[in-house]
């Protein structure tokens, strides 16, 4: 009598099994990661491709190109009050300009009074809202003290941020309007201010500047006229029209900002993510501390101190998305020669420069 017994996998012919489909995952798996990374990259140069479009359209509007934010009033006039308070400044940044033309008219409509499109640099005996001192009969509220508005600038947008990013989203403290221009004090290079715990946290975040220059609009330019050239197209309520001298093209418009680090104690090697950007009032931000270059672990616990408010800088492996006036996207990479990366953000230089991999 012959007995048909059914034969199974050897213990060991299992774990050659497991084995090989383990060595095969991991193949697989940087490809895949290589796969989505690329993709994400692709959205985020999207996101600078429709700020750049945007911008395009708001110039055919009104003739010039936005201002990087509404920070103090050049001619500091006394009927606003104490010099510093926040009636001389609205803080609102590039972005908040650009809603109507990126398809977020809700948001627009919301928080367009403060914006004050139309005169954003003052002129004769016209102010804005809210930059009266009470008892001024026109003395009212400033956006970040109105709930409606408030909330807008709470909005998550995803044009906004890059689909990259992490580490914004941990930041307690928000960033807002870093703006630069002739009414800084000569000793400052640039100008802001934050929103601390846990109200930082509640304002919807952004990924993106628009560029100022190498040092923004000097107060002096006879102090440092080889700085002059490099100012860039966003400076504080300025009134650039395109095409700008250097050609749309060859002229930076926006680009990628991850936000900043703490060094938290010091010799413990701890750096945490502290500082983030609110669309609603990132500004102008300038050009003369280069790109980041960080490395860091998946925790965020051990970091080289390379990303910090005041650089461009993004999460995308070795490159940062940039747009450029005509609305074109550069991929520039994060070792770019200091040269040529302050000629792409002035726009008289005047000067050639290689980019790298674009």
């Amino acid at each position: 009598m012959t007995l048909n017994r059914k034969q199974g996998f050897t213990l060991v012919e299992l774990l050659v099994v497991i084995a090989i489909i383990a060595v095969l995952i991991g193949l697989l798996l940087p490809a895949v990661q290589q796969a989505r990374e690329a993709a994400r990259r692709a959205q985020c140069a999207n996101n600078c491709k429709q700020m750049g479009l945007a911008t395009l359209n708001f110039d055919s509007t009104y003739k010039v190109l936005p201002p990087s934010g509404l920070g103090w009033d050049p001619l500091k006039r006394p009927e606003l009050g104490p010099p510093g308070g926040a009636s001389w400044h609205q803080k609102v940044g590039t972005l908040t300009y650009l809603l109507p033309y990126m398809e977020l008219d809700n948001l627009d409509t919301r928080i367009r009074v403060a914006k004050n499109v139309e005169r954003f640099v003052f002129q004769g005996t016209h102010f804005p809202p809210f930059a009266y001192q009470p008892p001024h009969l026109n003395a009212t509220t400033q956006w970040w003290a109105t709930d409606d508005m408030w909330y807008a600038a709470g909005a998550r947008v995803p044009a906004f941020t890059c689909p990259t990013q992490n580490l914004s989203e941990l930041a307690p403290n928000t960033m807002f309007h870093m703006v630069n221009g002739p009414e800084r004090p000569v000793s400052n290079t640039l100008w802001g201010a934050y929103f601390g715990s846990p109200d930082g946290a509640q304002l919807g975040k952004s990924n993106y500047s628009s560029n100022a220059g190498f040092i923004g609009r000097l107060p002096m330019p006879t102090t440092h006229p080889q700085w002059e050239k490099w100012e860039g197209p966003f400076t504080n309520r300025s009134r650039v029209r395109q095409p700008v001298s250097d050609g749309n093209s060859y002229t930076m418009a926006f680009g990628e900002h991850v936000g900043g680090l703490d060094e938290g104690l010091l010799g413990t090697g701890i750096i945490k993510m502290n500082w983030a950007l609110a669309w609603v009032g990132a500004g102008g931000l300038p050009t003369a501390w280069g790109i980041a270059r960080p490395t860091f672990n998946e925790a965020y616990d051990v970091i080289d101190p390379g990303h910090r408010w005041y650089r461009y800088g993004s999460e995308h492996p070795q490159v940062v998305n940039f747009s450029r006036i005509d609305g074109s996207v550069a991929a520039i990479e994060k070792g770019v020669r200091v040269l040529d990366w302050r000629n792409f953000t002035g726009m008289n230089d005047r000067a050639n420069f290689d980019l790298g991999n674009q």
